[in-house]
């Protein structure tokens, strides 16, 4: 897929909900402010055919089975996804490309620029904004069977946003497209599994991550066509355990730098 044309912005976790965590949204937008389209490729889904009788027998239809799962490919600079450098809005587009293979996405609200060589992520939030967050997408599927996870720097402040999270994205846990770029997911629930964090964390493994929908965890199968990487926090009402009680809601403001696939 040319990701120039697609800009998987809902990667299926514009969305990155795991249980409890992340609210499954399709209105994720670019850090300018723009809504994404979701990819094209990743299969398209088969039209319903009608196959004809002989003699006295009837004829039967060939149910669309939806997409097929995407075929994973090599991230070029691997295990280096991006150290910020290569990030920027591309000429005459909008929103954020990581190099040539991918991009950033926000939801809830959130902005990401680039400052200094990082992604500055900064964020103000109500208390009913409910699961915000960014992530990166990719323009491919990529093939990280050969790694254990992700690896990212973390600094900053997350304010009195709680249930911080990282997540992996894959096809069998997102809508199919145009909700996503590779989505073959077509239950009531198609959304990542994640893994806990604090700005103290560097890294999170894939065995970590639980909570996905319809697919739990991160299997082999999933590993072997990963389509993004996602950051996801709540805004807490007033009354929420790690809320601000006077008013609700919380604020962030963090540099994230340095990510990368884990050996």
């Amino acid at each position: 897929m040319n990701g120039t044309k697609s800009r998987q912005l809902r990667t299926g976790i514009c969305a990155l909900a795991a249980v409890g965590l992340f609210a499954a949204t399709q209105g994720c937008s670019s850090s300018n402010g723009t809504t994404g389209t979701g990819g094209s490729s990743g299969g398209g889904t088969g039209g319903k055919a009608t196959g004809g009788g002989s003699g006295t027998g009837t004829g039967g239809s060939a149910v669309d089975a939806g997409p097929p799962l995407c075929t994973g490919m090599t991230w070029m600079g691997a295990p280096k996804i991006t150290d910020g450098t290569d990030v920027a809005t591309p000429d005459g587009g909008t929103g954020l490309r990581v190099g040539t293979q991918g991009g950033v996405y926000t939801y809830g609200g959130t902005v990401v620029t680039v400052e200094n060589g990082a992604l500055h992520v900064t964020g103000t939030y109500s208390a009913t904004a409910g699961y915000v967050g960014m992530g990166l997408y990719f323009d491919n599927c990529i093939d990280a069977t050969a790694y254990s996870g992700f690896s990212y720097k973390l600094m900053g402040s997350l304010g009195n946003c709680d249930m911080a999270a990282v997540g992996a994205g894959f096809p069998q846990d997102q809508p199919p497209p145009p909700m996503s770029g590779f989505g073959v997911c077509t239950g009531a629930a198609c959304y990542g599994p994640t893994s806990g964090i604090t700005l103290a964390s560097m890294a999170t493994t894939f065995a970590s991550m639980a909570g996905g929908m319809p697919v739990a965890t991160v299997t082999a199968a999933a590993k072997s066509r990963i389509t993004g990487i996602n950051f996801g926090w709540h805004s807490p009402a007033g009354s929420d355990a790690g809320g601000d009680a006077s008013a609700g809601g919380c604020t962030v403001d963090f540099t994230l730098d340095d990510i990368a696939f884990t050996p």
